[in-house]
């Protein structure tokens, strides 16, 4: 353990913890700098002991050291809130999707109809937003309708949401099966925002998302400035400090959500999109074609040729006059 120190002040741990979530920041270089202001306080082995202490008082179990503006982790919370539809009494559960930034531990929440691809982008979309930047990776729940295969470190996306991924330079990084340690800091947010923002909404009434969000966001803004037991600040304080200059910037321009599908072409050289037949010159019968359909432009593009402009109504057939190939191929 090497020599015993003379100056026996106790270094400011929780100081420690925050800085070690700075980039590039070691435990041997805060040491020097604890050194330099004490020459006779600890050695470096006695140093890391006493830190090691610290964490395990704190929180008995391994802690992750997470570096800022790395990660963004993000789940779904297990309970709903209940909407009523004013005109038919209909109620419908609002799925409440959380996300945290693993450095600083700043939350962010928002409520949904589904935990379905377009609100899934959305949330995430509005997230970043929140955070006003974008982190290096992104850890989420191996959610069915935007992961195919949750492997660590070659997952396969659903093709519009690896198109987010890049439009935002973010990697995403799918949570195995049955293993929440994968996302720590998630499953300890949701925990957290159920306790703190749901269980006080349930004696309130909502009729309307907007509604809801509205006081979701009331809650998750007193939560974010309330101090911190571990850090002795607040989640915004923390951010501020450490997290926010480390992110990316977001997107000069917002993503275009769009959808992808395999067609097959059929033997009257139409396509069909979302329940609506399409027809193209170049198409040959029987070949198959990647689809790409937006619901914000009216366009869908199969490889990167233009079918038309303003995909027609679903009771619709879209017609162009001459779009046979003229060998009847």
């Amino acid at each position: 353990m090497g020599r015993p120190p003379r100056d026996i002040d106790e270094p400011d741990w929780p100081k420690i913890g925050s800085e070690l979530k700075r980039k590039g920041v070691t435990l041997n270089l805060l040491w020097q700098e604890y050194r330099e202001a004490h020459p006779d306080g600890y050695g470096y082995t006695w140093f890391c002991c006493r830190f090691a202490e610290y964490e395990s008082r704190v929180k008995p179990t391994y802690r992750s050291r997470h570096v800022a503006g790395v990660a963004m982790e993000c789940d779904y919370a297990g309970h709903t809130i209940p909407i009523i539809e004013p005109s038919t009494g209909e109620i419908r559960a609002a799925q409440i999707y959380v996300a945290v930034l693993s450095a600083s531990q700043l939350t962010f929440s928002y409520a949904s109809f589904s935990q379905k691809l377009p609100d899934w982008i959305e949330a995430n979309q509005r997230a970043f937003s929140y955070f006003g930047g974008v982190t290096k990776t992104t850890i989420c729940d191996n959610l069915k309708s935007a992961v195919a295969k949750a492997l660590w470190f070659e997952p396969t996306l659903n093709a519009t949401f690896a198109a987010f991924a890049e439009h935002y330079d973010t990697t995403i990084l799918p949570a195995r099966p049955k293993r929440p340690r994968d996302k720590p800091s998630a499953e300890g947010s949701v925990l957290i925002v159920e306790r703190w923002v749901l269980a006080r909404l349930r004696n309130e009434r909502f009729f309307s998302l907007a509604d809801l969000n509205i006081r979701i966001s009331a809650l998750i803004e007193d939560l974010n400035g309330r101090t911190m037991r571990r850090y002795g600040k607040s989640r915004h304080a923390l951010f501020d400090e450490v997290e926010r200059a480390q992110l990316k910037p977001l997107p000069a321009t917002p993503f275009e959500y769009a959808e992808w599908k395999v067609a097959k072409v059929h033997p009257d050289y139409h396509v069909e999109v979302d329940k609506t037949l399409l027809e193209r010159v170049h198409f040959n019968r029987g070949h198959i074609r990647l689809l790409r359909s937006s619901l914000h432009i009216p366009a869908v593009i199969a490889v990167g040729t233009l079918i038309t402009e303003r995909p027609p109504h679903r009771s619709e057939r879209a017609e162009f006059p001459h779009s046979a190939p003229s060998s009847g191929v």
